[in-house]
């Protein structure tokens, strides 16, 4: 009996120090003056408050990395050490990082471990804000180009996790095209999607029942494309349009789907009684030489976003495609220079609160097309 508890106790106290020296803290033997290079850069950005965790990679040489992330003056809340560069976080720590963080700041302070002796760089400074964002997001997910358009579908990722799940893959009806989808005030039981093809037509989903219909007026030659839903759920606007479609031989602009110039125009609609009345141009972009797409009004009815580019209304295409704000009260509209890059920004959503936006950039090289997300203060009408 007693050589069992001196071999258990052996083993409790080996265990003790085996634990205790996978989490040695280093301390920094020098500073760095300038911010740890990562990706994604997650530099200077907000947080929604149930966000899930922002893993990275550390872009820095070294022999070994260790990383803290906390809030305020106190120690760390999170501790990960590793030989390799990629920084996974743990989901429940970081719930626990973002309750306590709410509408103040955090820091990512990254000590790495450079010739044999351990360099700390400047800290990464980023806000959580107190403003959930919706906890889906739903896209069209396809190869970049135009070769493999046949394998594509609509998919929904779960923001609070890294679940990915499909709606509606294009495997399962003969390969055909699916394109537009969009949410009545973005809840998923109203949504519409369409589809071409030899079976195709616009799908609409109301109340968990599906039904196909062909928009199309008959003496229309162009089908019903680029739908916005009424706020009452009970119409759906479209557009119906020439597309035309040719390539480039050289340039950044492989393909276009164009239209010379195209201006922004509202019209006053009539729910009761089904009727347009009273057409006004809100902002002529034909003026500067430029043409708008893919106007969205915020929830709250106060700001419209659109996207503008030198020509052409299919945007995710020209690199010079920029989001701009237009204030509805006022009538003043300006580049959204805090979230525009040097190449395309594009396809944008309101969250359902208007606290947040997610739009598709291919600022990272150029070729795919991803989801950047930024938080709105309609009090300044600023972005972050």
């Amino acid at each position: 009996m007693g050589n069992y508890m001196k071999i258990q106790n052996l083993l409790y106290y080996t265990l003790i120090i085996f634990l205790s020296g996978c989490t040695q803290y280093h301390q920094a033997e020098s500073m760095s003056d300038r911010l740890p290079l990562i990706y994604p850069d997650y530099t200077d950005v907000t947080f929604p408050i149930n966000i899930a965790p922002p893993n990275f990679r550390i872009q820095e040489e070294g022999e070994a990395f260790q990383t803290e992330l906390g809030c305020g003056e106190e120690n760390y809340d999170i501790l990960i050490q590793d030989d390799e560069p990629i920084v996974r976080i743990p989901e429940s720590e970081w719930k626990v990082l973002l309750e306590k963080a709410a509408g103040k700041k955090i820091y990512v302070r990254i000590t790495i471990k450079q010739h044999g002796k351990w360099v700390r760089y400047s800290d990464i400074q980023d806000s959580i804000s107190v403003h959930a964002i919706d906890p889906f997001l739903a896209y069209r997910l396809l190869y970049p180009g135009y070769e493999l358009w046949n394998e594509m579908g609509i998919y929904q990722r779960d923001l609070t996790t890294y679940e990915q799940t499909p709606i509606a893959e294009n495997r399962n009806f003969g390969k055909q095209c699916i394109n537009c989808h969009t949410f009545n005030r973005n809840s998923p039981d109203t949504m519409m999607v369409h589809v071409r093809g030899k079976q195709g037509g616009t799908l609409i989903s109301l109340n968990g029942e599906m039904e196909k219909v062909d928009p199309k007026p008959e003496e229309y030659r162009h089908g019903a494309t680029y739908p916005a839903w009424h706020p009452s759920g009970r119409y759906i606007a479209f557009s119906a349009n020439e597309i035309q479609q040719f390539f480039h031989s050289s340039g950044q602009k492989p393909i276009e789907v164009s239209d010379l110039a195209a201006d922004l125009y509202r019209i006053h609609f009539d729910a009761e009684h089904s009727k347009l009345h009273t057409l006004e141009c809100v902002y002529k972009a034909s003026a500067l030489s430029k043409t708008v797409s893919f106007p969205t009004i915020s929830p709250d009815g106060t700001s419209l976003l659109n996207t503008q580019a030198d020509y052409g209304n299919f945007s995710i295409w020209p690199p010079e495609s920029d989001l701009n704000l237009l204030n509805l009260a006022t009538g003043n509209i300006r580049n959204i220079t805090e979230i525009n890059s040097d190449n395309v920004d594009s396809f944008h959503t309101w969250s359902s609160t208007g606290r947040w936006l997610v739009f598709s950039s291919k600022r990272l090289d150029g070729l795919w097309a991803r989801p950047f997300f930024a938080h709105f203060d309609p009090e300044t009408g600023h972005f972050s």
